[in-house]
């Protein structure tokens, strides 16, 4: 029954033009750094999205990724040529106070 649910307010999020994720609803705590990773928040439709600019618990990284797939496959299509974008600032996830964050990879 819960994915009826889940389903049901992906379908009603993206009808009303939300295809946005956000990090705050999954579980950001760490006790080391191999405790988080690197997610790509914001509007999963954008043309240039994909780029890993926030951190969130590894425990948690396959429902993030399973709720941003959901938000993808709501896009409409794109008409033309994918415009250019800039290259991504590499971010690496580390654990902070017991939570994760991210920060600029120095790689």
């Amino acid at each position: 029954m819960r994915l009826v649910h889940v389903t049901a307010l992906m379908f009603l999020s993206t009808a009303c033009g939300s295809t946005v994720i956000d990090t705050s609803s999954y579980s950001q705590r760490c006790a080391v750094d191999a405790d988080c990773v690197a997610v790509a928040p914001g509007d999963q439709c954008s043309a240039c999205a994909g780029c890993a600019s926030a951190a969130i618990s590894a425990t948690e990284q396959a429902r993030f990724n399973r709720d941003a797939a959901a938000l993808r496959s709501a896009c409409p299509p794109r008409l033309g040529p994918r415009p250019a974008c800039a290259p991504c600032v590499q971010y690496e996830a580390f654990c902070g106070a017991g939570r994760c964050a991210a920060r600029p990879s120095v790689r």
